[in-house]
């Protein structure tokens, strides 16, 4: 008699626990999809312009952004295969 109690527990609590996912993995889902997308942060709205303006974006001077003592320049000659 112990070892049908037995199953009927373990088939009752994996019944249970499935109607339980049902229930609340939505929710749980729903919170970490949330979650994650939050880092991202809303797009950023651009300013509209007038049709037919132009405007000119500068980029900033990386030329600084390189030391002059990084390294040299190297030639490299391609050599042919004796085989061929």
């Amino acid at each position: 008699m112990g070892f049908f109690k037995v199953i009927f527990i373990i088939i009752f609590v994996f019944i249970v626990l499935g109607w339980l996912f049902r229930l609340f993995l939505p929710y749980i889902l729903r919170f970490f999809v949330k979650r994650m997308m939050g880092g991202q942060g809303a797009p950023k709205k651009e300013k509209k312009q007038e049709s037919g303006k132009v405007t000119i974006k500068e980029n900033q001077d990386h030329s600084s952004d390189i030391p002059n003592d990084l390294g040299e320049y190297t030639d490299f000659e391609e050599i042919k295969d004796p085989k061929e």
